[in-house]
């Protein structure tokens, strides 16, 4: 091993510091909260291919938690917003 990378980890723009992070039951998708309000959630399913979806203005002033249901069908979120 050379230790140089063979394949590109995914990567999610974020406009602030991370306030929340959580990988799903199903352990394919990981989702990231911003104090900006942006989610980011990442499909990790695929080999060094992995898809993202990237969605700003969630919540108006930071988001500050996010949860996954316990089949991983639903992602829910908390911030400053009260929402």
């Amino acid at each position: 091993m050379t230790g140089t990378p063979t394949a590109s980890a995914p990567l999610a723009r974020l406009d602030d510091y991370v306030t929340a992070i959580s990988w799903s039951p199903t352990g394919d998708r990981l989702a990231a909260a911003s104090l900006a309000g942006d989610l980011a959630v990442l499909d990790a399913s695929s080999d060094g291919d992995a898809g993202g979806a990237h969605q700003t203005g969630i919540h108006p002033g930071g988001s500050l938690c996010l949860g996954w249901s316990c089949d991983g069908s639903v992602l829910a979120t908390g911030g400053q917003d009260g929402a």
